[in-house]
């Protein structure tokens, strides 16, 4: 069982890398759109805005769903 052990550690840091990674990616892309945002005329800004509001509801969304495949996965490893 030492195996398991040692796999479910993996994958615990694996977890942190990837949410660290998803949170620096949308953050990223936010402050990309509120340049342009601050750059634009009115229909930039209004296309800015719509990206801006996409990134944070998909950055957050894939976060969401790799926290529920984890803690499916550890519930299941448990068992």
């Amino acid at each position: 069982m030492q195996y398991i052990d040692e796999i479910v550690s993996i994958l615990d840091t694996v977890k942190v890398w990837l949410f660290a990674l998803i949170g620096v990616v949308t953050v990223l892309f936010v402050i990309i759109y509120a340049l342009k945002y601050q750059a634009g005329d009115s229909a930039e800004k209004q296309d800015a805005m719509r990206n801006i509001r996409n990134t944070i509801i998909m950055g957050g969304s894939v976060f969401f769903l790799s926290w529920i495949a984890t803690y499916i996965i550890d519930r299941l490893a448990a068992v």
